[in-house]
Parts: structure tokens; C-alpha cells; sequence
């Protein structure tokens, strides 16, 4: 059994970041930990590690392990993790050393249930989609049989069959477990309990929120066309024969498998991926990334890497800064926010200040790959809801998803599989 016992952690002097913070995790248990985007969710399992994220200092309490405490910070603290705790963090991809393949890393049993390909194991982590990745880490976590297990988003990301998978290899033996997920339906449906993390306690969790449909745009002029277009990686064909046409103002969303090409092939819309047939793009072209720590300078601050852009089509510092503080406002990033470094802010921050970034300058089409997957329910709408108005004045947004209820608010979807893309025929 794990124990966190009346933590109270301040963020900086005098501005607690949980007060009297209880938790207790039974042997066996499921717990699900839901939450607003920075909420502090990631920070509260770094304490079940026996640790605290940087700048924070814990003022009172205890973690505890069948009873006995655990001294956050401690070298011992330390040991026990390596004991006892298997992680899945937040972002999994950055933890893979890069000159190691995934065999030498995770079980090859554990990557075929998880339903990774079974040349996998030769690999490196250059070579995995952002869902590959994802479940390696998973596979490494799981290596060691650990008796707890914590996971930060382990479903992020996923297509529905792929969701399966994990879930099965979560829950397929009774270990003490913590959920990180912004998806509180299937948090209800795999944990034992759910609670929410409000304002530095935790409680109850509340019910699940109704996405609103997506507004209603007139289309205009076409500005990207596809004719006929393949990619490859690592000389294996991913999808072939796309042809699609995206118009002003008009969102269309792609989805399928984990690993089917979809990231590829937005990256090769936007130049940086080898692509065969005719892109046509009208206009100006912004990629925003699966990746919200790749996409940023960890040196740098949000308001500075938002203005960077700014600066380049030829405005004052001073202009730029100001613009920047407007876009993270845009995004529900408030002005402190233009100051903080990315390693100051939580996965759903940063992810919103990659998209701050990708509209600074006012792009024509906006490609975007998963843009809602590290947000809970209320904030990826609020987001959605920013792409709305930008479309309302032109903006064309052509997106990758696994959440279903996003693609939900498309005008239309495009479904990878077995290498093909087919667009999506409503019933």
C-alpha cells in the first residue's frame, strides 16, 4: 500500500501547490486521477515517486509504503522507486535513449500484446510513431513486474483497438496503480475509483462533459490539394494513393491505427517528410507537432518562443511580446504564462503554447498532429473553440486524432488503414 499523508508542497514561498494533500492507493487498487490541464496531476505522481518537481519544497506530510515512510528526495527514496515503481511519464518518447533499439529496453512478449510490430525490438526510438513510443515506455515500465505502477496519460494518442491493448495489459494483474488521463469516461470504466485534483485537494470526481458540435463555417476556396500522394519510412511504404482537397475554412480530421502514417504524412504535407505525387498548398502552411517538449526551446520562454515568429515577419521586440501574451491568452494561457520556461509548465500548457506558436503568423492552412491529447475534456473544447473562431475568418485546420469525439466536430474524416486513406462516410 502507498500513502500520501496530509503534503502540503509549496510551488514558491508562501503559494502552496497542495495543501494537506491525503492519498491512499490499497494493494491491488486502480485509482484514476482526473483534472484540469496543470492542475498539478503530474506533480502528484512525482511525489508518489518519493520526489518533487523543481522549485516546489514539501512543507508537511509523509509518503508512505506499507507504512513505513519514504523521505522525499532521499537517496533512499531513490531505491526504493528503482524497488518497487514502474513509470510511464508524461512524455514517454523523451525518456527512450536514442542509440539503444527497443529490444534491449522492454520484453518482447509484453510489445506483442501491447500490439507492436514484431520487428519492433530492432528499432530505435527515431524509428517509433508517437503511439509506438508510447507503449514501449509502457513495455519498459511493466519489465520489472513492479508492485506499483503509475502511468501519465497511458491512452493519449491511441486509436480505440490500440486502447484495448494497453487497458488489458494494465489491469491484467492486480497491482497498486495511479492513472494520470484526461478521459474520464474510461477512467471510470478500468479504475477502481476516480478522483479529481481541484485546487491543491482532491475529491470526488464529477461527471463527464458534453462536447459541443463543431459551429458552422461557409467554406471557401480551396488551399491544399494531395493528387495521388504515398510516403514511405525506413523504405517501407506507410499509405498510398491519398487524394484530398482542403478549403478554406474547413476542418477535416484524419485518424486510424497507431503507426499507420498519419504523422508522416502531415509531415510530408508540410515539407519535412520525402513524399511521392503532387501537395499543392495556397498559401501559408504551420505545422504544430505531436510533440509539445519537442516543439519548444527548453531555454526559452513561452512568451519568447511565441514572439519568435512575430519577430521574423518583421515586428518590433516590444510589438511581439505584446502580440505573444495576446496568443497564449487566446489558448487560456495567462500572462504569467509569457514568462515561464516549458519545464515550468505542465504537458496540456505546453501543448496550448506549441498552438499559440503555430498561429502566430496567421497561417492560411494549419496542420496540427493531436493537437487535444494531453487536455481534459473542458480545455481541449475551450481550444477547439479558439480553432472555430479562426476558421470563422479563413483559417483552414487539417488535424490528426485518436479521440473520436473530436473528430466528431470535423466537417469530414479520413481514415488510414492498410495503407489506404479513404474519406469517412457518415451513416
Amino acid at each position: 500500500m502507498v500513502e500520501l499523508r496530509g503534503v502540503t508542497v509549496e510551488s514558491e514561498p508562501g503559494v502552496p501547490l497542495f495543501a494537506g494533500l491525503d492519498l491512499t492507493v490499497a494493494e491491488g487498487e486502480i485509482v484514476g486521477l482526473v483534472g484540469p490541464s496543470g492542475v498539478g496531476k503530474t506533480s502528484l505522481l512525482r511525489l508518489l515517486l518519493g520526489d518533487v518537481r523543481p522549485g516546489a519544497r514539501v512543507v508537511t506530510g509523509q509518503l508512505l509504503w506499507h507504512g513505513e515512510p519514504v523521505v522525499f528526495g532521499s537517496r533512499a527514496a531513490r531505491r526504493w522507486r528503482r524497488a518497487h515503481v514502474g513509470l510511464l511519464p508524461q512524455d514517454p518518447a523523451a525518456t527512450l535513449d536514442p542509440l539503444r533499439r527497443v529490444g534491449s529496453v522492454a520484453q518482447a512478449d509484453v510489445l506483442a500484446r501491447l500490439g507492436l510490430p514484431s520487428d519492433i525490438g530492432r528499432r530505435h526510438p527515431h524509428a517509433l510513431s508517437g503511439g509506438q513510443a508510447q507503449r514501449v515506455v509502457l513495455a519498459r515500465a511493466l519489465a520489472a513486474d513492479p508492485d506499483l505502477l503509475l502511468l501519465d496519460e497511458p491512452t493519449s494518442g491511441l486509436d480505440a483497438a490500440t486502447r484495448r491493448l494497453v487497458t488489458e495489459e494494465i489491469t491484467v494483474r492486480r497491482r497498486s496503480t495511479v492513472i494520470v488521463t484526461h478521459d474520464l469516461r474510461w477512467a471510470r470504466s478500468v479504475c477502481d475509483r476516480v478522483v479529481e485534483l481541484r485546487h491543491g485537494v482532491l475529491v470526488p470526481a464529477g461527471e463527464t462533459s458534453t462536447r459541443p458540435r463543431t459551429a458552422v463555417v461557409e467554406f471557401g476556396a480551396p488551399v491544399l490539394r494531395l493528387e495521388d500522394v504515398a510516403v514511405a519510412r525506413r523504405g517501407r511504404e506507410l499509405v498510398h494513393g491519398v487524394d484530398l482537397e482542403l478549403r478554406r475554412g474547413e476542418l477535416l480530421v484524419l485518424v486510424g491505427p497507431s503507426g499507420a502514417g498519419k504523422s508522416t504524412l502531415l509531415h510530408a504535407v508540410a515539407g519535412l517528410h520525402p513524399v511521392i505525387g503532387r501537395v499543392e498548398a495556397r498559401g501559408t502552411v504551420a505545422l504544430l507537432g505531436q510533440d509539445p517538449v519537442a516543439e519548444l526551446n527548453p531555454v526559452h520562454s513561452l512568451g519568447s518562443a511565441v514572439a519568435r515568429p512575430l519577430r521574423l515577419a518583421g515586428l518590433r521586440r516590444r510589438e511581439a511580446r505584446d502580440r505573444a501574451v495576446e496568443l497564449l491568452a487566446e489558448v487560456g494561457l495567462g500572462p504569467e504564462f509569457a514568462d515561464r520556461r516549458p519545464g515550468e509548465c505542465s504537458g496540456g500548457q505546453r501543448q496550448r503554447a506549441a498552438l499559440a506558436r503555430a498561429l502566430a503568423s496567421d497561417p492560411d492552412v494549419l496542420l496540427a498532429d493531436e493537437p487535444t491529447s494531453a487536455l481534459d475534456a473542458t480545455t481541449a473544447d475551450a481550444v477547439l473553440e479558439v480553432l472555430d473562431r479562426r476558421r470563422a475568418v479563413g483559417l483552414a485546420v487539417f488535424f490528426v486524432t485518436h479521440d473520436e469525439d473530436v473528430a466528431a466536430r470535423a466537417d469530414r474524416v479520413f481514415e488510414v488503414a492498410d495503407g489506404r486513406c479513404a474519406e469517412r462516410v457518415s451513416m
